[in-house]
């Protein structure tokens, strides 16, 4: 043991360096911490009013969660299974180390920063649940089954990942055969005639089924005797993977400590990309000579999207939110008004992790355009509108799946969708942000866009609710809707070039 915790001591300090030694670090963590706990508290002490806490296709929804995590889990064994830094193989893989303390300390390691952020958020929602049910054991019961299932998905990702890594033959067969297996079910909310996962002994709907039942008061037998069936299976593979030799295999995957971030790795990914789709993306072409400077920018910017990979994650996320919306629904029946707000939040989400793209690979390039500050005003303009467009996009099809009572119900998340990418593409204009570790810039994005987006949606959630009280209401309303879109549109077209005055390189 003494080995083992030698090697978990060191990974962990090299990863978390940045908080010993940087001021800045932890200060950003205290940040958020102030900020996103308490709502987090109180998401869990009011999600049982949601409809999707009555929906009876909860535990579908619960499991593709789960089913998503080890499925990510499992790609990430692609790279090799165990999260190793170069000088981990320089030293230890040298040294008289047996390969099986190595694979524990790793796994031990895995296990800390795959929960170490997530494990406090889970417990401060966990208290704002119990503190409303009433049912302290039971919620922190289903807390300590889900960090299980965590374990286990990893075990399992370190299993396979030792194997692809030996090349086993089959072993990336196996792999991509197991995350098929985990994610088909998933479809049963659209086609019926595939198998749900209530129907399928996994271990994602196994946890699902477990952590309902301690919660709701249903069998929790079924569930603990498939986990820990999987359990022994999973457990018997990685000693068996374990028993060999794994020096040899170790591959450099964690070469940045928390918070940094590596411009080589990233450009290098970003070319594996581009590279990827230069069979679709080079069929659109970018003509800078046709029509004006602010629709060529749009265009620019619209392309960029495209070709850098960013429109995935643009889908990932609109796919997973417009899947809750569609299985959260109880008896068929629309959201109501207010729950705009909450499915609006892809329209916060989407604009930041665009700007946070461009930050990182885009802004160092712009030293021509800033030359010509009229310009720099039309290509930040023509950034929020190419922002907008892909956004505007997801947050119509998460809308149209969530369903709501009213049009202006639905315009809610749309103008949501507006005032996040206005916002998101006024503070990365205005202030600096470093790409490359933590800062306490880095910090301003997460609050200010969406205190934005949710002060701009709430206006119309207030005329929507006052066009149902009477069909009077509803004709004042909707005058006024139209004309505070138009303005809000406005308004952040033209704060896009006043944040391009404070530009900075």
């Amino acid at each position: 043991m003494g080995r083992i915790r030698t090697i978990y001591a060191f990974k962990v300090r090299q990863f978390f360096g940045p908080l010993r030694t940087e001021l800045g670090a932890v200060i950003f963590l205290a940040i958020l911490a102030v900020f996103l706990l308490p709502p987090i508290f109180f998401v869990g002490y009011f999600v049982p009013m949601l409809p999707i806490w009555q929906s009876p296709n909860l535990g579908e929804l619960f499991a593709v969660a789960l089913s998503t995590f080890l499925a990510f889990d499992l790609l990430f064994a692609l790279s090799g299974g165990t999260l190793t830094h170069p000088t981990e193989i320089d030293f230890f893989a040298t040294s008289r180390l047996r390969p099986r303390e190595y694979l524990v300390a790793d796994y031990l390691f895995q296990f800390t920063i795959a929960n170490g952020l997530a494990v406090p958020g889970l417990l401060v929602a966990g208290a704002g649940l119990a503190f409303r049910l009433g049912n302290w054991v039971e919620v922190f019961a289903g807390i300590v089954a889900f960090v299980s299932f965590t374990a286990l998905g990893l075990a399992l990702g370190q299993a396979v990942g030792l194997g692809v890594a030996a090349r086993r033959r089959g072993a990336k067969a196996i792999l991509v055969a197991l995350v098929l297996l985990l994610m088909v079910p998933a479809l049963h909310s659209l086609w019926p005639a595939f198998p749900g996962y209530g129907a399928v002994p996994l271990p994602s709907s196994a946890a699902a089924s477990l952590i309902l039942g301690l919660l709701f008061g249903g069998p929790v037998i079924p569930g603990v005797a498939i986990l820990l069936a999987f359990s022994v299976g999973i457990g018997a593979a990685w000693i068996a993977m374990s028993a060999e030799n794994v020096f040899p295999h170790l591959r450099p995957t964690m070469r940045i400590a928390f918070g940094q971030m590596s411009f080589q790795s990233r450009v290098a990914q970003q070319e594996a990309i581009i590279r990827g789709l230069s069979h679709l993306t080079r069929r659109v072409p970018l003509d800078l000579a046709r029509g004006s400077s602010m629709g060529m920018m749009t265009r620019l910017h619209l392309t960029r999207i495209l070709r850098d990979g960013s429109v995935f994650v643009v889908a990932l996320i609109t796919g997973i939110l417009a899947f809750i919306g569609v299985v959260s629904r109880v008896d068929a029946e629309p959201s109501s008004e207010l729950a705009a707000l909450s499915t609006g939040w892809v329209a916060v989400m989407i604009p930041v992790i665009l700007a946070f793209n461009w930050n990182v690979m885009e802004r160092a390039t712009l030293w021509t355009v800033a030359t010509a500050p009229r310009y720099l005003g039309t290509y930040f303009r023509g950034m929020y509108r190419g922002f907008l467009l892909v956004t505007l996009a997801g947050a119509v099809v998460t809308t149209v799946a969530a369903g709501f009572v009213s049009l202006l119900g639905a315009l809610a998340p749309v103008l949501m969708s507006l005032a996040a990418c206005g916002a998101a593409v006024v503070v990365f204009a205005a202030v600096k942000i470093p790409a490359d570790a933590f800062s306490l810039k880095a910090v301003v994005p997460f609050i200010a866009v969406p205190i934005v987006a949710l002060a701009a949606g709430a206006p119309v959630i207030g005329f929507a609710i006052l066009a149902g009280l009477s069909a009077s209401w509803g004709i004042l309303a909707w005058p006024f809707a139209i004309a505070y879109f138009v303005g809000i549109l406005v308004l952040f077209d033209r704060l896009a070039v006043s944040a391009s005055h404070r530009f900075q390189l």
